[in-house]
């Protein structure tokens, strides 16, 4: 292995610790210490690869965001074709009005059961994030960013519906999908609510279609 791959790897190693580190104990158990012992590096590795706890949050984002967009991705993509074989969906009969929400509905559903179920610690590692971004503006700016290309790609959807403010209903569709996603995560049964989350997605989907 060169040196500069086995630096790759160690700062890797640094920045996947931290992240398992901020999905059990938040930002607050993130010390150099910690993410030594965890990463299993010597203690100066972590000051010679980040100068400050604060550099660390910025690149364990920059990493999370990377993984968790795939998702992301997956849904704008799927999504994009569903919008684009109905276009324009004013000129569909009724019964394929309801076929396009209920397909739709389901690829939405599945990326929020994704994230809650299959990928919960993202979640949670989100949240320690957002907390943390209120007093760290570099963070913030970071996490605005990636919510405001979320809804970027939300409004594409909407505008392939030809609706008069694509971008007011993206910002209350993605305001939406995260209120499910936290309702998912603090839900009281065992089992993810799948009809649930997709009736309440269609609901939505049926008053713009």
């Amino acid at each position: 292995m060169t040196g500069t791959r086995k630096k790759e790897n160690r700062r890797e190693a640094i920045l996947n610790s931290s992240l398992e580190i901020i999905s059990s104990e938040g930002l607050r158990g993130l010390t150099y210490r910690a993410i030594a012992k965890h990463a299993k590096v010597p203690l100066g590795s972590t000051t010679y690869y980040f100068s400050s706890i604060e550099e660390i949050y910025i690149a364990a984002y920059k990493l999370f965001a990377v993984r968790a967009d795939e998702y992301i991705d997956k849904l704008r993509d799927e999504s994009l074709n569903i919008l684009i074989k109905y276009n324009p969906i004013s000129d569909q009969d009724p019964e394929n009005k309801v076929q396009f929400v209920d397909e739709l509905s389901e690829i939405v559903t599945d990326y929020i059961y994704n994230m809650v179920v299959k990928e919960e610690k993202y979640r949670l590692i989100e949240a320690a994030f957002l907390h943390s971004a209120l007093m760290h503006d570099d963070l913030k700016c970071l996490l605005r960013k990636r919510k405001n290309d979320f809804i970027g790609f939300s409004e594409r959807w909407f505008s392939l519906l030809n609706l008069e403010k694509p971008k007011h209903e993206a910002t209350i569709f993605v305001g939406l999908m995260l209120q499910l996603e936290q309702m998912q995560l603090m839900r009281d049964t065992a089992e993810f609510e799948h009809q649930f989350v997709k009736e309440s997605i269609s609901t939505f989907f049926r008053k713009l279609a």
